[in-house]
């Protein structure tokens, strides 16, 4: 299986198209039968998507990439510039599998927004003295007696 990640691997470093797509074919039907492929997923972003190719090469990348799980490490500045790029292709078929990759790609968590933040922030930041603790207003439990 080594020998043949390998050989996939420089199949898609080479600059002919016929190699690169019978390589990504190759790995599309070696996860496609249950195989461990995600090795590849780097280099398919980065000498397929980045790298001005063929547009059968960019489906099938994009293809690619959606059938296998992504490392949160792989959205690099240039892989991201590369989808936005591919939106303009001039073949519309690579705008749209551009387009249906973004959902299977892995984003970072979104922050929390200050008023979203979990407690233990808030407490660990009284305890340091950064942010005043609030007020108590006293609310009585009864109501006061009539007159």
């Amino acid at each position: 299986m080594d020998l043949l990640i390998a050989q996939i691997t420089t199949d898609l470093r080479s600059s002919d198209a016929l190699r690169q797509s019978s390589a990504l074919l190759q790995a599309l039907q070696q996860c496609a039968a249950g195989r461990d492929v995600s090795a590849l997923a780097r280099t398919a972003a980065t000498e397929i998507l980045s790298a001005p190719s063929s547009a059968v090469c960019k489906r099938l990348a994009l293809d690619l990439l959606r059938a296998l799980p992504l490392p949160p490490d792989i959205l690099d500045p240039l892989l991201l510039s590369s989808l936005r790029s591919d939106l303009s292709f001039p073949d519309p078929d690579v705008a749209a599998s551009s387009i249906a990759s973004f959902p299977s790609l892995p984003l970072p968590p979104p922050p929390f927004p200050p008023l979203l933040r979990p407690r233990r922030h808030r407490r660990r930041a009284l305890l340091a003295g950064r942010v005043a603790a609030p007020r108590r207003r006293h609310v009585p439990l009864l109501p006061p007696p009539a007159r």
